[in-house]
């Protein structure tokens, strides 16, 4: 047997060993987060999960999919910038992509699922990878300037509150604030892009090396045209911004839908504040499949401001409505995007053979 079938062969064992690890991590995180929710108040957190409803899941669901359409709605427009034939239904299977990427490769394959689908709307790898970055840049910034915002107005509050958490607020702060300086540092940032080029000029012209290079370049140069594109216009810019910023605010809006439906009376001012700061908590933190952090932060604020079993039921109601429901909406966009990519693999890779 020669070596190629070999490859041949256990290519698909090690594809299955992947997936199946991917499974498990997936499924640790959520038995953890499980774990940490039920734990203390088990038969109390189901019960206020049965008192709340049929109407009351509708309810969140709406609010989820209003968040899954802003969401949408500003990748629309982000895009539309460089292809303006793309559809709203076209912004819809890319951001469906990227949840099903998030939600089911433990992040990894997010990126390569959007940017298969991109490049079939007309975008090359790079100009994919910048529209993405530039797009996650603006929903950083408008999580950080809203928390900003929440402090301001409620300074003397959060001090009473949370004493012996504000370095840790300051810590979520500039970790959030050094991924956005690094991801424009790398999209748009024209002394990078020179070095970048230099170093790629390193890779020596010899066989399948050549061909990588021009590749390599070829979308460097298209990562940083693009980005500079998109921040050069600022009003567009400021549009797709305010989505963002609309988008935040609705997330952050959810979790007092949440308390209004278990009974808690709390003012809406002050679960902003929360949910603002759970969310700039949570985007310092690395995290599986879009879990772990967020549950964390969570408990760790609304634990203050309810009791555990409302606060648990309370977390478990949000990320049904911002997480679990989204997901699922998404299938129904991302799931003909996928047969149409998995087609043209299998053309691509019949072509291949046959050369």
């Amino acid at each position: 047997m020669t070596k190629e079938c070999r490859n041949t062969q256990q290519k698909p064992k090690k594809e299955k060993a992947k997936k199946l690890g991917q499974a498990a991590v997936r499924i640790a995180v959520l038995a953890l987060v499980l774990w940490a929710v039920f734990h203390r108040n088990f038969r109390g957190v189901l019960q206020s999960l049965c008192n709340v409803g049929i109407r009351g899941f509708f309810v969140l669901a709406a609010a989820g999919g209003v968040y899954f359409a802003l969401d949408i709605l500003a990748f629309f427009k982000l895009t539309q910038q460089r292809i303006h034939s793309f559809s709203f239904r076209q912004a819809a299977q890319t951001v469906g992509l990227g949840i099903l990427g998030r939600v089911c490769t433990c992040s990894v394959g997010s990126f390569p699922m959007q940017g298969c689908f991109l490049y079939r709307c007309g975008l090359v790898p790079g100009e994919s990878g910048g529209l993405i970055a530039i797009a996650y840049v603006l929903q950083k910034a408008a999580t950080l300037l809203s928390a900003a915002g929440m402090a301001a107005l409620n300074h003397r509050y959060l001090v009473q509150q949370f004493p012996d958490l504000i370095w840790l607020f300051r810590a979520g702060f500039a970790v959030g604030a050094v991924i956005i300086a690094v991801m424009l540092l790398l999209c748009a940032s024209r002394r990078f892009h020179a070095l970048l080029q230099k170093l790629l000029g390193c890779i020596p012209q010899k066989g399948s090396r050549a061909a990588l290079k021009k590749t390599l370049q070829h979308n460097a140069d298209s990562l940083y045209r693009l980005s500079c594109v998109l921040l050069e216009n600022k009003a567009a810019l400021l549009r797709v911004f305010l989505i963002q910023c609309a988008k935040i605010l609705w997330l952050e809006l959810i979790p007092w839908f949440c308390l209004n439906l278990l009974g808690e009376q709390t003012p809406v001012q002050t679960a902003l504040l929360y949910t603002a700061f759970a969310l700039v908590l949570a985007g310092a933190c690395p995290n599986v499949s879009g879990l772990g952090p967020t549950e964390a932060a969570f408990l760790l604020l609304f634990s203050r401001l309810a009791e555990n079993g409302a606060a648990a039921t309370a977390l478990l109601l949000f990320r049904f409505s911002s997480y679990f429901f989204p997901f699922l909406v998404s299938l129904a966009f991302s799931g003909p995007a996928m047969k149409e990519l998995r087609e043209e693999g299998k053309i691509m890779h019949e072509k291949t053979l046959k050369n």
